[in-house]
């Protein structure tokens, strides 16, 4: 019988794959750079991350997995390729934020001129850009997904569930 660790590997191979095969009409990365997910080596909530930091830098993806899997953390990146924080802001409610309230208080908190001066972690940084990913693909509010994340534990089990599995889902122009 399957584990949780081999559940939550599934879920994560499938968003890959559809990433893979459903949102390169969306992104403007190379087929080649979509073509290769699987050998990134980096958890599935990662990717989204790496193709807005491809998109963003001009930087080959190929060449941020690297640095990223040799220990490069998405802020020392984003500071090393000129991305502020302000290149990450999403709207959304400062009661539905969720794990991102600290993120949503400092944005909310201070003049938009300003934002490129917040720090981010890790995990908000690729909590944004998903946030941002999937509002702009599958055409839903930002609460919508926040609340897809908070119910799956992921980004990918929240775009599987919001997905709602259905094979027709069309990429919107500029998801990022």
């Amino acid at each position: 019988m399957p584990d949780k660790k081999d559940a939550d590997n599934d879920r994560e191979n499938h968003y890959a794959q559809d990433l893979k095969k459903e949102l390169r009409p969306g992104i403007d990365v190379e087929a080649e750079e979509v073509s290769i997910l699987g050998e990134w080596r980096l958890p599935a909530d990662e990717i989204p991350v790496l193709l807005f930091f491809t998109q963003r830098t001009g930087v080959s993806s190929d060449a941020l997995a690297a640095l990223r899997r040799n220990g490069g953390s998405w802020a020392d990146l984003a500071s090393r390729f000129g991305l502020s924080t302000r290149a990450f802001h999403t709207s959304l409610p400062q009661g539905r934020a969720g794990p991102l309230s600290r993120v949503v208080s400092e944005y909310g908190s201070l003049p938009a001129a300003r934002w490129r001066n917040l720090p981010l972690t890790d995990d908000e940084i690729t909590a944004l850009v998903n946030l941002r990913f999937l509002v702009g693909y599958l055409q839903i509010s930002p609460v919508a997904v926040m609340e897809g994340w908070e119910r799956a534990g992921s980004f990918s089990g929240a775009y599987r569930s919001l997905r709602g599995g259905s094979e027709g889902t069309q990429a919107s122009a500029a998801p990022f």
